[in-house]
């Protein structure tokens, strides 16, 4: 099936994904499925503990890793942003967005994701 017509699509849905892990490790958080485009709005990492935190954020696509950053560290009680609106970044069907949290304590991040569904 191909691909929505980015300039005449005929859905454009805007959706919020919130991820807090439940442990340390790597996590495919948002999948994007078969005939939909998905556009990466703005990507934050929140970390509301009282020490500082690492993360990494990647795109899966085929048998390879693109990170958007690697190794990350978020400041006690801080925000990171990985993306801004002015980005353009695009998951296509099958591409997978990975959130990895290297904390060694769970519940210590919060991954924020905006993002449009095109169809």
């Amino acid at each position: 099936m191909p691909l929505p017509d980015l300039a005449r699509p005929s859905r454009v849905e805007a959706r919020l994904l919130m991820h807090k892990p439940v442990t340390s490790g790597t996590t495919g958080v948002l999948t994007c499925p078969a005939n939909t485009t998905i556009r990466l709005r703005t990507i934050y990492v929140s970390n509301q503990t009282s020490a500082a935190q690492t993360f990494t954020v990647q795109i899966y696509r085929g048998a390879t890793m693109y990170p958007l950053n690697s190794g990350v560290t978020v400041n006690a009680k801080n925000l990171f942003n990985v993306t801004t609106m002015d980005d353009a970044l695009y998951l296509e069907p099958g591409d997978i967005l990975i959130f990895e949290q290297t904390a060694s304590t769970a519940n210590t991040l919060t991954l924020f994701v905006s993002y449009e569904a095109i169809t």
